[in-house]
């Protein structure tokens, strides 16, 4: 059943227990009166909507037990009414976000989140889970990634060098093999050298 419009007057709205799929849509933005917002035990996906950093006299907001991701927007942090608050048991990740209220409630508030961190939670950030995000690498990770490359490289080079240094030095074959080679090459420039002073000392000789 499709609602074609909504009285904006609503102060309190509870959707829970239910089987709702998808996205919290942005319009909940526009219900500026309410008081209580509840849509826990369902199955909804997605981020939890910017727009909620609008509902300026919102007291109560529960979206336990769903599937719920990426970050606690910023915008909740304005709340200033809000006094009660439950996000546990979704998949939320990142910093949670510090203002006026959120540091207030309790670890119960943001429990079954494994990816969320920082005060109230006992879990620190680190540089990767503190965006939420660890798609894409830092830059260090990469020039540490370049520097095992160039250590592999020089290790393997060394390794090869020393295999072929321990062959020149204790291999008889290797040294016959080249001692024949050389005197192929080297051999007929010695005889040729011979005959040309022979034939000097032939013509100095004969002078």
């Amino acid at each position: 059943m499709e609602i074609v419009k909504i009285f904006v007057a609503f102060t309190s709205i509870d959707f829970s227990c239910n089987n709702f799929q998808g996205d919290l849509p942005e319009t909940l933005g526009n219900l500026k009166p309410l008081y209580h917002l509840n849509f826990s035990h369902n199955a909804l996906t997605g981020r939890l909507p910017k727009s909620l950093g609008k509902l300026t006299q919102l007291e109560s907001l529960d979206v336990s037990v769903n599937q719920l991701s990426e970050r606690i927007p910023d915008e909740l942090a304005s709340l200033t009414f809000l006094s009660f608050l439950n996000l546990s048991f979704n998949q939320l990740s990142g910093r949670i976000s510090r203002g006026n209220q959120l540091q207030t409630f309790s670890a119960e508030s943001f429990e079954g989140n494994t990816g969320l961190c920082d005060f109230p939670l006992k879990k620190t950030c680190s540089e990767t889970n503190a965006t939420g995000s660890s798609q894409f690498p830092s830059r260090h990770s990469e020039h540490e990634t370049v520097d095992e490359k160039y250590v592999s490289f020089a290790l393997g080079s060394s390794a090869a060098f020393g295999i072929i240094t321990w062959l020149l030095l204790h291999s008889r074959k290797y040294n016959e093999l080249i001692d024949r080679l050389l005197f192929r090459i080297l051999g007929p420039r010695e005889k040729s050298s011979r005959d040309k002073n022979q034939r000097r000392s032939r013509r100095v000789v004969s002078v």
